[in-house]
């Protein structure tokens, strides 16, 4: 039977709790968040003829802090699970805990491991994993710019302004150089680079678009179909019903990657302007009533169903291809 081994990660080390196959816990570890740490744990486990097969690992997604303990944890034959925060939080709420700290986390993920048996995590491929981190740090380099550049439009004195404009001049000049390591990064991968090539055939998304959403969706295999992808990005309405008297209006999950959403935003802009089935998409649910956000949203989710499609075959986009399934529908 499967025992399960809840890790709670901080910054230097880590909590673990391990619950046999009845869900009573029989250890617990403290240790530092490195190879040596996580090795002394591995030594505890096998002290106590832990058999790694029949062992479930899970793990919140805490910043970037889960990775070595997952890659890890994942060599060691083991089942490694990466939960989202939100949802350890929400089963904690469930099972009232009243009490936290990090031995309580760690013993709540391995409850949660035990009840649940949550997906295993699979590592990003490496072109992948690297891209994430340059696309989201060019962001950073963008957002930093923009604010730079709100404070010049301040009129400050002339020497903060000369301040101001080095600052802008240097993050310019390291935008150019992480969007040149991006090139040769997605260059040196045959089959990215030829899936980034496909995608750019969609109206409004650039090469930027193309590798930033696809870095964010990562491995296209393991979304089970297109529903799944959009529920990934958050780009489904959320219910608020109860009987008669409580009918609130739907309005966009709070849940998903919210980069990947920010990311669609000017892409599915460009589409409705560039696209007729875009546009003509768009047209209808206005002429429906609906309002300029929820028709926008929609439109963001039919072009990142578009891209899942495009990302996980071998097709590029036909701008008449709804016609064309439309009439060979009536042959």
């Amino acid at each position: 039977m499967t025992l399960a081994l809840g890790i709670d990660i901080a910054k230097k080390s880590f909590d673990a709790v391990l619950l046999d196959p009845t869900g009573k816990s029989i250890g617990y570890w403290h240790q530092p968040r490195t190879i040596d740490g996580l090795q002394e744990l591995r030594d505890q486990l096998e002290a106590l003829n832990v058999d790694f097969e029949q062992l479930h690992i899970g793990m919140e997604a805490t910043g970037s802090l889960w990775k070595l303990v997952a890659v890890t944890c994942q060599s060691w034959n083991a089942t490694c699970s990466v939960i989202n925060p939100w949802v350890i939080h929400s089963f904690g709420q469930v099972k009232m805990a009243h009490h936290k700290n990090d031995k309580l986390d760690a013993a709540l993920i391995a409850r949660y491991v035990k009840m649940y048996e949550p997906r295993a995590w699979v590592a990003a491929d490496a072109t992948l994993s690297d891209l994430v981190e340059l696309t989201r740090r060019v962001d950073d380099i963008k957002r930093l710019r923009t604010q730079e550049k709100c404070r010049l439009a301040s009129e400050p004195s002339a020497r903060v302004a000369e301040s101001i404009n080095t600052i802008i001049d240097c993050l310019q000049q390291e935008h150019d150089t992480l969007i040149a390591a991006i090139q040769e990064l997605v260059a040196k991968d045959e089959q990215v680079s030829k899936t980034i090539e496909r995608l750019t055939t969609i109206p409004g998304v650039a090469f930027w678009s193309a590798c930033a959403i696809l870095a964010e969706l990562g491995d296209v295999d393991r979304f089970d179909n297109a529903k799944s992808v959009t529920s990934y990005a958050g780009l489904v309405a959320r219910e608020f019903q109860s009987g008669t008297s409580v009918h609130k209006k739907s309005s966009l999950t709070i849940y998903g990657n919210r980069t990947l959403r920010k990311l669609l935003y000017f892409p599915a802009m460009a589409a409705i302007r560039r696209n007729q089935d875009f546009r003509e998409f768009y047209d209808r649910l206005r002429g429906k009533g609906k309002s300029f956000k929820t028709a926008l949203v929609a439109c963001m989710n039919k072009l990142l169903r578009l891209f899942y499609a495009i990302a996980k075959g071998d097709s590029v986009f036909e701008a008449n291809h709804q016609n064309k399934r439309a009439a060979a529908s009536t042959i």
